[in-house]
């Protein structure tokens, strides 16, 4: 009741009275930026694909990109860009095939009674819309599975009903990354079609093979590292933090501060992951090696556990909420930091000692996605 109240009360706000703050901004900016280079990415992807299987489509926009340049000097403006038909269409239809399965939720903020099904929903009441499943229903899209541009073209725009087509959402809540994402798909599909051509390969999937994965947040997947190496076979309950589970009514009452992961042993609850393997290792693995009962020893895990809280935390918060261009200084200090942690470890296979510990894995969650990105670490 108090999750919802505050819901309400969010939901409730006078936009009149609203002001951005500067830290509001400056995350809006993040997830602009974030958000339209993934989508950019995957729809080229797709778009590759697609052309490859459908050599008459992939013509077709070259032929419209061509005469759209021829006649402004070879040059690509964005006014020019955004008025072509055809290129919008190719887009369009490949956000609606290839739509990312991702969660749209919605909260109505008064009880609203949907025509004449005798469903009312209730304020506050959580709504998903399974947007996949929309794209790719026969209901509303003759053919679903098929990849037909034609489907948006300017005279057969009319034919599909509104909120059928909900790439970016819909609404005064659609996605803010929106604009950002089609400009770029749009100039980054109109160069390469110009220059380069796709084709079919024996090795080219048909239909195309999606392969599933498991999105675990670092601090997760050293909770269950340590529990495979004790043997702990744990009831796992995923919540998607993207869409807030962690903030639903049920998960706040298990554990007020949201955070994940969460374990529940025997009615004892417990978060923060370097606290949860410390537990799990001296209730079910008082004897592994993985957190040493010797004194001495297990300081020095401990001396790596803070560590790793207190500075390669701090250091990567600084870079991965900085948006793709964190301050220099944020960057020098976290290089300058992992080079001090190169340096302690040596030429040492773990870190504390000859053997596995709680601490090898904390810090391998932590600097291994450091590694992985575009600043050059060491």
């Amino acid at each position: 009741e108090e999750s919802l109240a505050v819901e309400r009360k969010v939901m409730d706000i006078k936009i009149r009275n609203k002001r951005l703050t500067e830290d509001e901004i400056v995350s809006q900016a993040f997830v602009l930026m974030s958000g339209g280079f993934s989508a950019t990415s995957s729809l080229l992807a797709f778009t590759a694909y697609e052309f490859a299987l459908n050599p008459d489509y992939q013509r077709r926009l070259r032929d419209e990109i061509t005469d759209a340049i021829s006649a402004t000097n070879g040059e690509m403006p964005y006014d020019v860009l955004a008025r072509l038909p055809y290129l919008d269409a190719v887009v369009s239809e490949i956000l609606r095939r290839h739509f990312s399965p991702i969660s749209l939720f919605r909260y109505p903020s008064v009880d609203y009674r949907l025509g004449d099904t005798g469903i009312t929903l209730k304020a506050g009441q959580q709504i998903e819309i399974p947007t996949y499943a929309i794209h790719l229903s026969d209901e509303y899209y003759p053919d679903p599975f098929k990849f037909d541009p034609d489907r948006f073209m300017p005279e057969n725009r009319h034919l599909i009903k509104p909120y059928t087509f909900l790439p970016f959402g819909g609404g005064p809540r659609n996605c803010v990354s929106m604009r950002f994402a089609l400009l770029q798909i749009k100039t980054c599909l109109a160069h390469i079609v110009l220059k380069y051509q796709f084709f079919k390969t024996p090795k080219t999937d048909v239909p195309l093979q999606y392969q599933r994965s498991i999105k675990i947040i670092p601090f997760c997947r050293s909770v269950l590292m340590t529990a495979r190496e004790l043997n702990i076979e744990l009831n796992v309950i995923e919540i998607d933090a993207g869409a807030g589970d962690q903030l639903k009514p049920q998960f706040l009452k298990l554990n007020p501060s949201h955070k994940i992961p969460t374990i529940v042993d025997e009615g004892f609850v417990l978060w923060e992951s370097r606290a949860v393997m410390q537990y799990l290792c001296n209730k079910y693995g008082p004897d592994s090696t993985l957190y040493p009962r010797d004194p001495k020893k297990r300081a020095i895990v401990d001396r790596w556990l803070n560590y790793d809280t207190s500075l390669m935390e701090s250091m990567k918060s600084g870079v991965a909420f900085c948006g793709v261009n964190p301050p220099e200084d944020k960057i020098t200090a976290l290089k300058t930091n992992l080079k001090l942690t190169d340096q302690l470890i040596g030429d040492k296979r773990y870190v504390t000692a000859d053997h596995l510990t709680i601490a090898d894995l904390t810090l391998l969650v932590t600097t291994v996605p450091l590694l992985m990105t575009q600043y050059d670490l060491p």
